[in-house]
């Protein structure tokens, strides 16, 4: 079996959104429960989880996940969601779980695919992103959705630029590079001003919600787009990464791979909420 590690931090969610309230797991929950369709994957979740949810998370974990880096925690993982629509969400982080170091992951280092997924921003310092190159020679991917959000002394989330240094870390040694529609804007503000100004040799995948993906790699842009759904897409953008690793795992084409993740991710948008994103996922009926 081929061994993926994805590395970041699992979240429960308080959601809000149209007079309703719900909870549910999120985070790296959907990169790991999509990725565990593919039953010829051993997915080694690299993460601290709260005391007070270790045991349900345990429970709905598929026995192709492995729990040897499920790290624990002193605090929770609880965050609260306010979803005005699908492009205006407040969100509130409560936990800041202790940052996962180049020692938790050293012995990962022959694992056949690394996904670092920052859900809550601050996972990694930045010399632990610069650091694990040197351990693996694996395909690298980062998730660079919530390096773009600050938090501030209330725990809001809001926008913000990568620094010089951090933008140099991730389109340096990182093979594959996901953002939102949204990032991909305030990126591109920047240095990387076009599609063929991002680096020859990296795959850029710009995740567009319902109407699909944008795929850039040696200069080559292909927009892939999906049937349109309405409903809840929180998490599209992880069930995309995680069947996008699936795919990729299988052929090393980055343009069938974003192909099939946006197929898997939009079947996940519908009219669903996360927790029944969720069992849908673990019954296989993406």
């Amino acid at each position: 079996m081929k061994r993926v590690a994805v590395c970041g931090s699992v979240s429960y969610d308080i959601v809000h959104r149209k007079g309703r309230v719900y909870e549910s797991w999120g985070g790296i929950i959907f990169n790991i429960l999509s990725l565990s369709l593919d039953n010829t994957l051993n997915i080694i979740p690299v993460t601290y989880v709260g005391s007070d949810r270790l045991s349900a998370l345990l429970k709905i974990l598929p026995l192709n996940i492995s729990t040897k880096k499920i790290l624990i925690s002193n605090g929770t993982n609880v965050n609260r969601l306010h979803i005005i629509d699908e492009n205006n969400r407040i969100e509130f982080i409560t936990p800041l779980s202790p940052q996962i170091e180049l020692n938790h992951l050293k012995e990962l280092s022959n694992v056949d695919f690394l996904h670092i997924n920052p859900v809550m921003g601050k996972e990694f310092s930045i010399q632990t992103l610069e650091d694990i190159t040197k351990f693996f020679s694996c395909k690298r991917m980062i998730d660079i959705h919530s390096m773009l959000l600050g938090i501030d002394k209330n725990g809001k989330r809001y926008f913000r630029n990568l620094t010089a240094k951090e933008e140099d870390i991730i389109f340096s040694y990182f093979d594959i590079i996901q953002m939102n529609e949204r990032e991909s804007q305030i990126i591109m503000k920047g240095r990387f001003n076009s599609f063929n100004s991002f680096p020859y040799s990296k795959i850029i995948l710009i995740t567009k919600g319902a109407k699909g993906v944008l795929v850039n790699y040696k200069n080559i842009t292909v927009e892939i787009g999906v049937e349109r759904k309405e409903g809840n897409s929180i998490g599209a953008g992880d069930i995309f990464s995680g069947a996008f690793i699936s795919m990729y795992l299988k052929t090393e084409d980055p343009f069938e791979s974003a192909k099939f993740g946006a197929k898997i991710a939009s079947q996940s948008i519908g009219p669903n909420t996360i927790q029944e994103k969720i069992q849908q996922i673990k019954r296989g009926g993406v």
